[in-house]
């Protein structure tokens, strides 16, 4: 069975989280001390008042006041990742133009600031023509 979800909100009051639940059995309301363990007594709370199972419920958990700071947050960890990217694909680009030129890849890690094997693993596979393996030489 899939639990059903319940949204519940956090707001410190003195030494407590005051925690409420609106959408369930016409609001629910309990408190905790710390924050770590509010979600499990609000699903406890609502699956009281609901006379069900605490498995039949589940909280999610936001803290009141803090949606601004989360958002900018998040979209600073998008902007961090999508520059990550964007160094990950000019590194790969530019060791690929140095070795393009006869550079080593330990002269290529050097000017690049990483280590030769780091510009093994980033340098464009080759494609090589295999030469026949020599056999032993047999007398006739």
């Amino acid at each position: 069975m899939t639990p059903t979800v319940y949204q519940a909100t956090a707001e410190r009051s003195g030494a407590w989280w005051a925690v409420s639940i609106e959408d369930a059995a016409g609001g629910v309301y309990t408190q905790g001390r710390p924050l770590a363990e509010v979600a499990d007594m609000a699903r406890d709370a609502v699956a009281t008042a609901l006379d069900v199972s605490p498995n039949e419920v589940r909280v999610e958990l936001s803290v009141a006041g803090t949606t601004e700071a989360l958002n900018t947050l998040d979209q600073a960890r998008r902007a961090a990742e999508e520059a990550d990217r964007t160094a990950s694909r000019a590194l790969a680009d530019a060791v690929a133009t140095l070795l393009d030129t006869g550079m080593s890849q330990r002269d290529a890690g050097r000017v690049l600031g990483v280590s030769h094997q780091r510009v093994g693993q980033l340098a464009p596979r080759r494609t090589t023509t295999k030469r026949p393996r020599r056999g032993k030489l047999q007398d006739a």
